[in-house]
């Protein structure tokens, strides 16, 4: 039998071409560029990269820093807490070539036009007040404090892990709008099973995102979910598959257990 895992948590040389809008305040810029760095060594990546480019949040200020790799990938640093909120090694950067660069949030990019914020995704325009959140962290004032202490706190992580580097195999970077994630990230996880696994996973018509996301609406629902949405609704889904596959919901992040499923190949959602 095989498992998935649903975990409920809410929680080298750099070179540079500077994007649009660059003019972050510079004593944070290196603080920054040593939070990318160390995260990206500690799984096993270089950390030379292309290009980076300053974003705000929908209040305008300066909320992070998405920073391009050298070929396909990117990973976006959140510049007040140095939270990494975005990382992927396939897709390429949200903001190449666009101006007034806005974020806010894991995958909502936006360009602010006038007054308006236009969508990166599918070109549509929306007003501030028509928002349900605004992505903006607090600011942590002794960022060098704070590398030192995730330093330590990565070091101890790993001690005891054996790590491998990647999953097999790739996951689909699918989004819809409208604060679906649950659905979302039940569509990624079967796709992944159906690719790699059995196409018993998904039904033949509803391999594309729209369709499978749509799917997946029906057993975990739409908009919030919560961690006993997901396990009851997956496993009724793998019983209306007729699939040898079970959920396994925890409320608490386990480090080591997150990584020995990612190392036999069995994606989790976070």
């Amino acid at each position: 039998m095989r498992l998935l895992t649903v975990v409920m948590l809410f929680s080298s040389v750099t070179v540079f071409a500077e994007g649009y809008d660059s003019e972050y305040p510079s004593e944070n810029v290196n603080i920054v560029k040593t939070r990318e760095e160390m995260f990206l060594n500690s799984v096993g990546k270089p950390a030379v990269l292309r290009r980076r480019y300053f974003v705000k949040n929908l209040n305008g200020e300066y909320e992070a820093v998405s920073f391009s790799m050298p070929e396909n990938g990117y990973i976006i640093v959140n510049i007040k807490d140095l939270t990494i909120p975005e990382l992927s090694f396939e897709n390429s950067n949200p903001y190449d070539n666009v101006k007034n660069p806005i974020y806010n949030g894991v995958l909502s990019y936006y360009s602010k036009v006038g007054e308006e914020f236009v969508s990166l995704k599918d070109n549509s325009s929306v007003r501030i007040e028509q928002f349900e959140n605004v992505y903006s962290k607090e600011d942590i004032a002794d960022k060098e404090e704070l590398i030192r202490t995730l330093e330590n706190t990565l070091k101890n992580q790993l001690r005891h892990v054996n790590i491998e580097r990647y999953i097999n195999g790739s996951l689909k970077t699918w989004y819809i709008s409208g604060g679906h994630c649950g659905s979302i990230a039940s569509a990624i996880c079967m796709r992944y099973y159906y690719d790699y696994v059995s196409t018993n996973y998904v039904p033949s018509g509803s391999t594309g995102q729209n369709a499978l996301i749509a799917l997946m609406q029906q057993y975990v629902g739409s908009g919030g979910t919560t961690y006993s949405d997901l396990e009851n609704g997956l496993d009724n889904y793998f019983n209306a598959r007729n699939v040898n596959n079970s959920v396994n919901a925890m409320t608490s992040f386990s480090f080591s257990r997150v990584k020995t499923q990612i190392n036999r190949s069995r994606p989790i959602i976070i």
